[in-house]
């Protein structure tokens, strides 16, 4: 390893603070395919480091090298962050993909380690590449193209059965090991389902072979501890590195049709507040999940925070009285996330997130009275039936938006800010808009470049939009089939989006630009998440109809979706 490698190493090891495991066992690797920063800030992968050292094993981690070192590991070799080992002398790679385009991240830490990027090309001795997350537990196919095999569902209730399995033998071959998975709860084995195609090149079926199950089921934990998806390593430098980041429920009631975590995390389980917390030096408490401000007891983590700033990661409107707002703010609340969504009241009825901009318009000043000054609003172009006077509905509502606030901000005698981040909607498996299209990226650009001139000259109003490239990858990636993972490691292998999408051989405008029949055979058929498909179908059909459909009934017996 290069002199400069090894300073990083050491660095990065330095600036940490908290829990550090005994390092036995059988060498694996802990795997975030993005960069340090935001590794260190991603509770999965936090997670994951943990309980793989405390079930015993010699866990070190593994991310995506900086640009300016990037020369060097090619040269060199990749090594993880803990012991400076080849990332390639380990017995598994244990990888957290939280987003679909981590797979072109993915392809490119195999191919920097020395390692083919397709699993079928990788031999005996190889490291057992094994991956866990959002992404895999919604939809497998792209994934097991570059992986042995994928763990689907949540922390321990997924890892827990294959460790034991991984543990008890390791004289077995691969292979032998691989087939002996078909009985481990939440184990996909790529290799062993098949693809059939039309000649037209549609998917007819995912077919299992050699004995292994129709039906995958997703696992999930009956209650969620507040103490297991915690930040347990703190590093300063990373994104929110100040701050002890806690999950502090999971799923959501809200039902909107788009969002793929708050249909694949159902039941909505949410942690109650411990009675202090660890000391890991962190100056913020940061409270993560699908809709932290619906927390039934958010008062309890609210007054947990102390004397500490509290941070929410999402917030929905309605959720807040405005002695909340306050606290959060005197309590160093600098920015919040509000989320429209759309620019009319029909198109958040066909998302099924209900609100009329007369009541985002009184969240604002809500906030904006308690002395909130930065707000981040969010907006999806491209949701199914949108027309152009949605398109000019968000441009109205920004603005109002803005009048909104700064009532409030002449009040505290300083302006402050509206980020307005616009993005092309993705359809997601495991969610009512599953069947929809992402249409065509020229037509989308174009919108998301109008509403960018249209907002340019607004006073304290900044636009951010997704790049479309890594949009219209995410597209591919989410809804595709096995032929999808080939496309990411093209991505890594050609330099970039674009010369991959050139070097694949597949219709991928097409594919993109129509929207799936109910019928139709899906790329997921084979995960079962807990969420009946006709609850899915109906949901299509309401939104199609611009329907509203109520919250998810807390307290009671609930036989609506299937996922209670």
């Amino acid at each position: 390893m290069g002199r400069k490698t090894a300073m990083q190493h050491a660095a990065w090891r330095s600036r940490e603070v908290g829990e550090r495991l005994p390092q036995a066992g059988r060498r694996v690797c802990a795997v975030y395919p993005g960069r340090r920063h935001v590794a260190m800030a991603n509770l999965g992968f936090q997670w994951l480091f943990h309980a793989l050292g405390g079930a015993g094993l010699a866990v070190g981690r593994l991310v995506a090298p900086e640009p300016e070192l990037l020369a060097e590991v090619e040269r060199d070799g990749l090594t993880d962050l803990d012991v400076d080992r080849s990332a390639k002398a380990t017995d598994a790679w244990f990888v957290s993909i939280s987003f679909e385009n981590d797979l072109a991240d993915l392809a490119g830490l195999l191919r920097l380690a020395g390692l083919a990027p397709r699993a079928a090309d990788r031999r005996a001795g190889d490291p057992l590449i094994v991956a866990g997350g959002v992404v895999p537990s919604l939809n497998p196919e792209p994934v097991s193209e570059l992986v042995d095999v994928c763990l689907l569902g949540e922390g321990h209730a997924a890892l827990n059965p294959f460790l034991e399995r991984f543990l008890a033998d390791a004289s077995q071959s691969r292979d032998d090991f691989l087939r002996a998975l078909k009985d481990v709860p939440g184990a996909y084995v790529g290799r062993f389902y098949e693809s059939r195609y039309a000649g037209d090149g549609r998917l007819l079926a995912v077919e299992p072979r050699d004995g292994f199950p129709e039906r995958v089921v997703v696992q999930k934990e009956a209650a969620v501890d507040p103490w297991r998806t915690r930040l347990h390593l703190r590093a300063p430098d990373a994104a929110f590195g100040e701050a002890l980041l806690v999950e502090t429920a999971r799923g959501c009631i809200g039902r909107c049709r788009f969002c793929a975590a708050g249909h694949l995390f159902l039941p909505f389980r949410a942690a109650a507040a411990p009675a202090s917390l660890p000391d890991l030096g962190q100056t913020a408490l940061g409270l993560v999940g699908s809709n932290v401000s619906g927390h039934p007891d958010l008062d309890a983590w609210i007054e947990l925070a102390g004397a500490s700033r509290i941070t929410l990661s999402s917030i929905r409107r309605g959720t807040l009285k405005a002695a909340q707002w306050a606290r959060l703010v005197d309590g160093g609340l600098a920015s919040a996330a509000l989320a429209p969504e759309a620019g009319s009241d029909r198109l958040r009825a066909v998302c099924n997130k209900p609100a009329t901009d007369e009541q985002i318009l009184a969240e604002m000043k809500l906030a904006a009275d308690a002395g909130l000054r930065n707000f981040k609003l969010y907006f999806l172009v491209g949701l199914p039936t949108e027309t152009p006077d949605d398109l000019d509905g968000i441009v109205a509502l920004v603005r109002r938006c803005r009048e909104a606030a700064m009532a409030g901000w002449k009040k505290k005698g300083r302006a402050g800010k509206l980020v307005v981040s616009v993005n092309p909607f993705v359809p997601k498996p495991q969610t009512p808009f599953q069947w929809a299209a992402f249409g065509d990226p020229r037509a989308i650009e174009k919108k998301l470049q109008f509403l960018k001139r249209e907002l340019r000259g607004d006073a304290n109003v900044e636009v951010q939009a997704e790049s479309m490239r890594d949009a219209t990858l995410q597209a591919l990636l989410s809804t595709g089939d096995r032929r999808a993972g080939a496309l990411a490691a093209l991505v890594d292998r050609e330099g970039g989006v674009r010369q991959g999408l050139r070097a694949w051989p597949l219709d991928w405008r097409a594919m993109l630009g129509r929207p799936r029949e109910l019928a139709a055979a899906l790329p997921w058929d084979r995960v079962d998440a807990g969420i009946k498909r006709g609850y899915l179908e109906r949901e299509f059909t309401a939104a199609l109809a611009a329907r509203v459909s109520p919250p998810c009934a807390l307290g009671r017996a609930c036989r609506l979706c299937g996922a209670c």
